[in-house]
């Protein structure tokens, strides 16, 4: 019997090898894999597509709604590592090397919403302060969110916390008007007893 080594985590397989397409193109390029490096696999896989959409759409915020660049212009490289460095939990990335999905950096969806409620205070920055580079302005325009950051990370985490606590209240309807009423016993409440015989 053929031995096959796992696609995922590099050890032989001893039972049956699950195979799954890993080719992101047309052509299939099938690799074995076992069961749980494949759901692992396949998880670490939707979250990277996740995180290239995540990328793309703050990649063309910044592009249009920042710089005001047209489709042909291109973000600098170095406004790229820096972007890449906060989402990694560094100063900038290094040219050429990946991008964690890092739990110390922060999330592109977070950078994006910094970058949207701070948009007039850069907006107002680039038209005021003289810049003696590109550089100059990047480095300026990212010390804008990297102070503004933790606040909107803070807020992100409250409105989670508070939709979680919304998600958990039970509310009890009355199935009719009679168990309603049933429920409410008038000899109990001193009010509702003394206005009862205004009635």
């Amino acid at each position: 019997m053929r031995k096959y080594k796992c696609f995922y985590c590099k050890e032989m397989i001893e039972d049956n090898p699950v195979k799954y397409n890993v080719s992101n193109t047309d052509r299939e390029v099938i690799k074995s894999f076992h069961q749980n490096c494949l759901d692992i696999y396949i998880d670490e896989k939707q979250r990277s597509i996740k995180e290239n959409d995540d990328w793309n759409e703050l990649y063309q915020y910044i592009k249009k709604e920042i710089f005001s660049y047209n489709e042909y212009m291109k973000l600098s490289s170095y406004m790229v590592l820096r972007l890449q460095g906060l989402r990694n939990g560094t100063f900038s990335a290094r040219k050429n090397s990946k991008v964690f999905l890092s739990s110390e950096g922060y999330q592109y969806k977070t950078i994006l919403l910094t970058f949207k409620i701070k948009k007039m205070d850069i907006l107002n920055s680039l038209k005021t302060v003289n810049f003696k580079d590109e550089q100059h302005k990047i480095n300026y325009i990212m010390t804008i969110i990297s102070n503004s950051i933790n606040d909107v990370c803070l807020r992100i985490k409250q409105k989670e916390e508070s939709e979680k606590k919304l998600n958990n209240i039970e509310i009890s309807i009355p199935k009719s008007e009679e168990e309603y009423l049933n429920k409410t016993d008038l000899s109990k409440n001193k009010v509702a007893s003394a206005l009862q015989d205004l009635f």
